[in-house]
């Protein structure tokens, strides 16, 4: 028996020891890229509007000015999201949310 692998006393498990005794495991790692990647997609997806803002408004005709709300409201949508789905999670479940 390992000196780090966690003991059972009368029938309790340490589980904070059994976590930080145990390495990540491969599926744990694919989640942790998988969260990463959609973090990443959703800053390219942020980046990406700031940095046509210019050519479009330049393209349409149209001055900076107005252009504001427009580059806002993905953000604005972002946080009703965040902020909204949890409770609607909580009172209609997950699935349906």
């Amino acid at each position: 028996m390992s000196l780090l692998a966690p003991v059972p006393v009368a029938g309790t498990l340490d589980v904070q020891l059994l976590i930080n005794t145990k390495p990540l495991s491969s599926y744990q790692w694919r989640v942790v890229l998988l969260c990463f990647l959609i973090v990443f997609l959703d800053g390219l997806d942020t980046a990406a509007m700031g940095f046509i803002a210019p050519a479009l408004s330049q393209d349409w005709g149209i001055d900076r000015a107005s252009l504001g709300p427009v580059m806002s409201a993905a953000l604005i949508g972002m946080v009703f999201g965040a902020l909204g789905s949890g409770p609607l999670a909580d009172r209609f479940g997950r699935k349906g949310v």
